[in-house]
């Protein structure tokens, strides 16, 4: 029972983990998105 509850915690741990970083990351995501093609397209 005691291993069971420390697995879910365990799971619980990681899904957040996870969704911290994609929620970072598509907010970081997104400027560096519409910089790069800018950027692209001034020196072409």
């Amino acid at each position: 029972m005691f291993g069971h509850k420390l697995q879910r915690q365990m799971l619980a741990i990681v899904a957040s983990l996870l969704m911290s970083t994609i929620v970072v990351g598509s907010t970081v995501m997104p400027t560096d998105a519409v910089a790069s093609p800018i950027q692209s397209a001034t020196y072409a």
